[in-house]
Order: structure tokens, then C-alpha cells, then sequence
């Protein structure tokens, strides 16, 4: 519980940490002298520019830490945020239908950067992407048609189990974000480590013996995303499983007649054994999906 309260202590600090850069940005690009003569229309681009989402939740949380860090600052400008909620950005290119996942990971070298992107689609993640760090070759059925979860038997599909049989036996890593890069060095892994996703061998990794850390995961998805920046793709952990979760949803309403609404996408993580926000799912997906209701991609 402490851990958990410090964490979100510490996003919230990196938040207005954030929010304050943003808005020092504009007022000098802005030529204004101080935050206390910002007036309403000003506040109102700011707003525009900087702080609408893709959730009514970061909506709601930057106007709160933007009103306090006004109120400080001597600036008694009143913010509706009724008036933002509408404005909520949505990319629907950041949701990935399977075969997308699939190309983008054709472009991976390793099969160990294949196999993190693949099983975040399909829902292999976890609260610090836990179930993905601490899976063991152990928890792999040796005809790889099944991943043991602690809460579920995974069942693969033979895209996946084509990934599995590769980075079990892969005993190396080449250091490049995609086939071509001119700058590739490889290390070898400690092939001893029984997790899937092994580390590079140094002391902080007890010679790659210990299981990756969340930050290796997301160091390495922003490093992956480096090769596809031409294409807007910025591969997150969030958007891996909820693309996942919609395309699941698609295929099932296409081919099987199911009609989502809130109370079923709830039923449908319940089953699923997944965390998401049954409402956000919804306006995602109908929002990615309406238009390819006949167009399986």
C-alpha cells in the first residue's frame, strides 16, 4: 500500500514537473512576464496545446494540477472542464489489429523484442508488466501451445508459438531497432536464467540471472518504437493490451454476432482475467472499429 501511494506520489511530481515546463514554455514564447498575467483567453490555447488527452481521467487530472499551480502563482482564472472534456484527442492509429502487430514485429531482429510486443497484444502484462518480467521457460508447454499464468492458461496461437520456439533456444541479443540498422552489437545472454525474457549479463544483473525490471521493459519498447517514428507508432504497454483487447472484441462481434456494450466488456476482462476501464474500452473501440465492421484487416 505504501509503495503503491509513493508511486503515484512520485507520477504526480513528474506530472506538474511537466505541466510547470509546458506552461514556462508558453508564457515566454508568449512574451509574457509572469504567470500571474496570463488571462483567459491565453490559459484557454495552453489548455488547447498541452494538456487535452486521449482520457477524460488526464483531462481531469492536468486541469487540477493547472488550477493549483494558477492559484499559487497569483492567477484567478476559473477553468470549466466541461468545456475540454469534448475536445478529448483520440489516434486511432495507435490501436494495432493483428496482423499490424504482426508486420511490426517482422521488423525485430530478436525474437525476445517479437515475443514482449506480441504477448502485450495479447494481454501477457500484468500490474509492472509482472506476468511478462517473471515468466519462466518452466511455465512454457513443451509443444509451446500453452503459457501457465498465475491466474490462467494462456492458449497460443501458432504466431506465438513460432515466437516461443525461437527465444527459448535465442542465446543472444543484437543490440538494433530493425533489419538494416548499420549499427548492430550483440551480447550474449546467461542462458542459465530460467526466465524467457533474459537481461544482459553484469553485476546489477547478477550476470543476467535476475528478471528484467519494469523500466528495462519500457526503455526497451521506446527503443523499438525509434525504428517506426516515421509512422507515428510509439509502442506502450497500455496500448499493446487494450489493441489487443479491441481487436478481440472486433473479431468477436464480426464473426460471432457479439454486441459490446459497458456491462458486457466488463464481463469480457472478468473472463479474461484483465484490468482495463470497461468504459474507456468502450468509446476505444467503437471508435477504432465502427468503420470495419465488413473489413477484417
Amino acid at each position: 500500500m505504501i509503495n503503491k501511494l509513493e508511486s503515484t506520489i512520485r507520477e504526480e511530481e513528474v506530472r506538474r514537473n511537466r505541466i510547470n515546463a509546458y506552461l514556462e514554455e508558453f508564457i515566454t514564447k508568449a512574451k509574457i512576464d509572469k504567470i500571474s498575467n496570463l488571462n483567459e483567453q491565453n490559459i484557454d490555447s495552453f489548455i488547447k496545446g498541452r494538456l487535452i488527452g486521449e482520457s477524460t481521467t488526464t483531462v481531469y487530472t492536468n486541469l487540477r494540477i493547472l488550477r493549483e499551480i494558477l492559484k499559487e502563482n497569483n492567477c484567478n482564472i476559473n477553468i470549466d472542464t466541461n468545456k475540454y472534456t469534448d475536445m478529448i484527442k483520440f489516434n486511432a492509429n495507435k490501436y494495432f489489429t493483428r496482423n499490424q502487430i504482426k508486420n511490426i514485429c517482422s521488423a525485430f531482429l530478436n525474437a525476445q523484442d517479437k515475443f514482449i510486443v506480441y504477448a502485450l497484444f495479447e494481454g501477457i502484462m500484468g500490474k509492472d508488466y509482472i506476468e511478462l518480467r517473471y515468466l519462466k521457460v518452466s511455465d512454457i508447454a513443451k509443444d509451446y501451445s500453452y503459457i501457465d499464468l498465475p491466474d490462467r492458461r494462456f492458449i497460443c496461437d501458432d504466431y506465438m508459438k513460432e515466437i516461443l520456439e525461437d527465444v527459448i533456444v535465442e542465446d543472444y541479443y543484437t543490440k538494433s531497432e530493425i533489419k538494416g540498422s548499420s549499427k548492430e552489437t550483440e551480447y550474449k545472454f546467461n542462458m542459465d536464467c530460467e526466465y524467457v525474457i533474459k537481461t544482459r549479463p553484469t553485476k546489477l544483473t547478477d550476470n543476467g540471472m535476475k528478471a528484467i525490471s519494469k523500466n528495462g521493459i519500457q526503455n526497451r519498447l521506446k527503443t523499438l518504437s525509434v525504428a517506426f517514428s516515421d509512422l507515428d507508432i510509439h509502442l506502450t504497454g497500455k496500448t499493446l493490451q487494450k489493441s489487443g483487447i479491441i481487436y478481440d472484441m472486433y473479431e468477436q462481434e464480426a464473426y460471432e454476432c457479439v454486441s459490446w456494450s459497458i456491462p458486457e466488456i466488463k464481463k469480457y476482462l472478468e473472463l479474461k482475467c484483465l484490468k482495463g476501464d470497461a468504459n474507456n474500452i468502450y468509446k476505444a473501440y467503437h471508435q477504432r472499429y465502427h468503420n470495419l465492421k465488413t473489413n477484417r484487416e
